[in-house]
């Protein structure tokens, strides 16, 4: 996964509240390894979902990239997991 955190500067369209302006906003996306990728479009792509934009008006905002974090997991074993309390035994031998 990927954590992109990112400030919206300007925003011309005036579709994009004003609260949301020179605050940190962080996104999470799938990620692939060894890929160029260019982060402002995904930010603008997703900008562009939330708020009904089109291509005009994504020519129109002005975004920061603050940061772009990577976490790589991996599930070893899909069963349930349980707690168990093991009471220690002491052996008399």
């Amino acid at each position: 996964m990927e954590k992109i955190s990112f400030y919206i500067i300007q925003d011309k369209s005036g579709k994009i509240p004003q609260e949301d302006y020179r605050k940190t906003l962080d996104v999470s996306l799938p990620s692939s390894l060894n890929n160029l990728s260019n982060t402002e479009s995904k930010i603008k792509s997703i900008l562009a979902e939330k708020y009904g934009l089109n291509n005009e008006d994504l020519e129109n905002i002005s975004i920061r990239i603050k940061d772009v974090s990577i976490g790589v997991g991996a599930l070893l074993d899909d069963h349930a997991i349980s707690l168990h309390l093991v009471e220690p035994q002491i052996n008399s031998e």
